[in-house]
């Protein structure tokens, strides 16, 4: 009897663990506009945006942001452009993108190419260069390591498209990269896990299932395990520390089952449906350890907002950046209800390939980075370490160091005979002279940062005891401010620059 009681006992435990490994989904406050489908979403920070849409045949323009800590909506400036729905957004450091999607009604429909960035400091949009490909609806996008991407989608009613773009904010300018490697699509998912980018599902002239990952170091897409429930599109994705969630979206029915991937073992894993009914055309986003799914349709038009928390090792949540120096930073992280071993840290900066990794005890809320450039914005993870797992990769803010860097003009150039290094005229339309006053004969590297911090520009000259200028062709770089550095030996020298046109 007590065996069979202790074999009971062990059932019912691994039915509970069972039950705590589909993760949980908590319904939130409603989406504070009017119930739509077809929205767009991204995160900045630890806030959530959410906006455009239609009531076929009304389609809409407003944007709204998610305090997940507060619970709460609050309207921000309407999109730039025209009210759509089926529009791509993604995030590229701290600011908000969004581009392409369809407005009217049939068979009069218009297809946009027109792409927007958001600022959430100065709560206003401002217009980018047009996407690079046809105008469309229906596309993905997500963004990796400073840049965006952009591809697939629907040109008209009948013409789709497989074609993929890169965009670089700092050039303001796209690219076109290889094919997406599928059959051409409409209504996929896209999001980055990582420096890789993951596409999949969606439909053509069936609903599909393949799923694919994209490595832009390579520019090349390959093949991974199907999507691990029905064929189906207009679902919704997004991406939690190092996995990704695809749920809901357009089967023979409409679905609300949900699915996790892992990118180490290329499988599929479903995980507890979806908090609301059954529908498609959900928009989704995550903020830390948490995602978020709301709106859609079915027969109706929805506004129900819901939050998602994976099993598993958690990572820390809330991460903020309490000081910062010229050279140091404190970074704060709120600890997680479980039980970990220990956090690890990485950092690095913004367009560096290579992280700089510390580990730190688990019931450490803080910790203090030295030895950092001045002016430079550096981006930073976490993760924590379970007796028998670890959490996903999070992301804190990036920070940009302050500054103690030489700023020059045309009046202190010609003030100021004693600086030794002078930029010259600032601002300028790209082209300019570096005057620099060098204490040996040697080679000097010369570096110049867009202010996020990411390298734009790179090149080794020769310099000779005494006074030396060298002059520098940037007429190919947008409008903004830069930092040049100059490395001669042990000694770095940093100033500040502004290209205006």
């Amino acid at each position: 009897m007590k065996k069979i009681l202790l074999i009971i006992a062990i059932l019912i435990a691994s039915g509970l663990n069972i039950i705590k490994a589909q993760g949980t989904w908590t319904q939130k406050a409603n989406f504070a506009g009017i119930a739509r489908a077809g929205a767009t979403s991204f995160s900045i920070g630890n806030k959530g945006y959410l906006g455009l849409g239609e009531q076929y045949p009304i389609s809409y323009k407003d944007f709204w942001q998610y305090d997940p800590v507060a619970d709460a909506w609050s309207q921000k400036a309407d999109f730039g452009g025209n009210g759509r729905l089926y529009a791509v957004g993604f995030t590229i450091d701290g600011k908000g993108y969004v581009g392409t999607g369809q407005s009217g009604a049939y068979p009069n429909y218009t297809y946009y190419k027109d792409f927007w960035e958001y600022d959430p400091i100065s709560n206003t949009w401002t217009q980018k260069s047009n996407f690079g490909g046809t105008a469309r609806f229906g596309a993905v996008g997500f963004s990796i390591d400073g840049n965006g991407y952009l591809g697939t989608g629907t040109e008209s009613l009948s013409i789709v498209t497989k074609d993929f773009w890169e965009y670089d904010p700092i050039q303001n300018k796209w690219t076109k990269k290889a094919d997406f490697s599928g059959v051409e699509r409409q209504w996929a998912v896209g999001f980055n896990i990582g420096s890789h980018g993951y596409v999949g599902t969606g439909g053509s002239t069936s609903l599909l299932k393949d799923f694919w990952e994209y490595n832009p170091s390579s520019n090349t897409w390959t093949q991974k395990s199907d999507f691990g429930g029905s064929a189906r599109q207009v679902a919704a994705g997004f991406c939690i520390g190092n996995k990704g969630y695809i749920g809901t979206g357009e089967t023979l029915l409409n679905s609300k089952d949900f699915w996790e991937y892992d990118p180490t073992l290329d499988t599929w894993t479903q995980k507890s449906d979806f908090g609301g009914t059954a529908r498609n055309q959900v928009t989704g986003f995550s903020i830390g350890n948490k995602g978020y799914m709301g709106t859609g349709s079915d027969a109706s038009y929805y506004k129900d907002f819901w939050e998602y928390t994976p099993d598993g090792c958690l990572a820390p949540s809330n991460l903020r950046i309490p000081k910062i120096a010229d050279t140091a930073v404190l970074l704060r992280w709120a600890l997680p209800a479980d039980s970990i071993s220990s956090f690890k840290l990485r950092y690095r900066v913004v367009g560096s390939a290579v992280f700089i990794s510390r580990q730190i005890k688990s019931n450490t809320n803080h910790f203090g980075i030295t030895g950092l450039l001045p002016n430079t914005t550096y981006q930073w993870q976490m993760k924590s370490n379970c007796t028998a797992d670890t959490s996903g990769w999070v992301s804190g803010p990036d920070f940009t160091t302050t500054s103690s860097l030489v700023s020059s003009s045309n009046a202190d150039a010609v003030k100021d005979k004693n600086v030794s290094v002078q930029i010259m005229p600032n601002p300028s339309k790209g082209n300019i002279t570096v005057a620099y006053k060098s204490s040996n004969a040697t080679n000097l590297q010369l570096n110049i940062f867009y202010i996020t911090g990411k390298k734009v520009f790179t090149k080794t000259v020769k310099a000779i005891t005494g006074n030396n200028t060298y002059q520098l062709a940037l007429s190919s770089l947008a409008t903004g401010t830069y930092y040049l550095q100059i490395i001669n030996g042990s000694e770095t020298k940093n100033i500040k620059f502004v290209i205006e046109k």
